[in-house]
């Protein structure tokens, strides 16, 4: 039955090159023997071992970058539908798990299930294909955690799939408002590593929260985009970060953490303790991924909500929930972390009038909180 399905995927017109990592020569002969239709397109590698995802991803790294790679398990074969693959998007960090179909007679004959029906959601433990389009190698230390998961692992897709998701985040680049030059130039003269992520938009006057979104809108659209305050970093939980639940109309506003460092010598607070709900007024990043520009009246609406404002955070979500937003506070899932160990304040400039911003605009009540939440 599995040269029977070799012989299916070696017809296959989609299919450029079957690569064949075999432990011993046996294997290989094996296969040569049967004396295959378009064996043209085999490919031995002669392994040594048992085969593990190590040696898969690694073997796509070293010969098959920017070439879309299926790993398949050797009884399944190609069926319809793959003139719609789409190279672009699998090189876009995403990776396919594909559950298998069971044939008719292997329905009828061999006990088999149907894992992916029409009408449900798919069965776990039947993902016998995954697909990649890698435009550079994976990780060493990605590597490293596949090699225990050797076929034929019970839970080894659920295995796999997880370690994908866990290396799947990645800040892609960093988009700096700046009033003037001088700030730009201040960045720049600085020579941080992996500069080449930065891009920077001149504005001309102090940052409000219409210039962010406004900015988002016209260049970030069906992307996930970030406002973080400058004195903030990203750590840990972000291959946890779903685009699609944020394209639902749903907006993060993440309390921040702090580091023990400054804990320790800053009198920095905790402000999302695991314990607890998170305390107000210290939402240090907004995160969407709007699929629309948002509405002039709702930008126009944010150009007196001006860093840093006190109280602005709860302006700003309660603002966004004036128009049909849902505001989560996932911070100890989606974890940044506070950096800033100045004792100066200018504390003239967080008031309007004597008044923090949001109790200016008359916003009170649970309308601008929002404590900690899941995804």
């Amino acid at each position: 039955m599995h040269m029977q399905a070799l012989q299916i995927n070696l017809d296959h017109p989609h299919v450029a090159k079957v690569h064949v990592l075999c432990k011993d020569n046996s294997e290989m002969q094996y296969v040569v023997h049967s004396k295959l239709n378009n064996s043209d397109k085999l490919l031995f590698q002669h392994i040594g071992h048992d085969l593990c995802f190590s040696d898969v991803f690694r073997y796509i790294g070293e010969n098959l970058l920017g070439e879309t790679a299926m790993q398949l398990n050797i009884d399944c074969f190609l069926e319809q539908g793959w003139h719609q693959l789409n190279n672009t998007l699998l090189q876009d960090k995403t990776m396919y798990a594909l559950t298998r179909h069971e044939t008719d007679y292997s329905i009828k004959h061999c006990n088999g299930i149907e894992f992916c029906p029409n009408d449900r959601t798919a069965t776990q433990g039947s993902h016998d294909a995954f697909i990649v389009n890698l435009i550079s190698p994976l990780p060493e230390a990605m590597l490293k955690q596949m090699e225990i998961l050797k076929l034929p692992y019970g839970g080894i897709e659920q295995a796999l799939i997880s370690l994908f998701r866990k290396y799947g985040f990645k800040v892609a680049k960093v988009h700096v408002l700046c009033k003037d030059n001088s700030e730009m130039q201040y960045v720049v003269h600085s020579k941080l590593n992996n500069s080449d992520k930065l891009l920077f938009q001149h504005i001309g006057h102090d940052l409000c929260f219409s210039d962010v979104f406004r900015y988002i809108g016209e260049n970030l659209l069906g992307e996930t985009a970030m406002q973080l305050n400058i004195d903030c970093f990203l750590e840990q939980g972000w291959h946890q970060l779903n685009n699609t639940l944020l394209q639902d109309k749903t907006m993060y506003a993440l309390t921040r953490h702090e580091t023990d460092y400054s804990i320790k010598h800053c009198n920095g607070i905790e402000f999302c303790p695991n314990d607890r709900t998170a305390t107000q007024g210290s939402h240090d990043a907004f995160i969407v991924n709007l699929i629309s520009p948002l509405p002039e009246a709702m930008l126009k609406q944010m150009e007196i909500l001006k860093l840093p404002y006190g109280g602005i955070e709860q302006a700003l979500i309660s603002l966004f929930r004036k128009y049909g937003f849902k505001v989560k506070n996932p911070c100890r899932i989606l974890r940044i972390f506070h950096h800033h160990c100045s004792q100066y304040r200018d504390m003239e400039q967080k008031y309007i009038k004597g008044q923090r911003i949001d109790h200016f605009l008359g916003i009170g009540g649970s309308s601008g909180l929002v404590y900690n939440t899941g995804l």
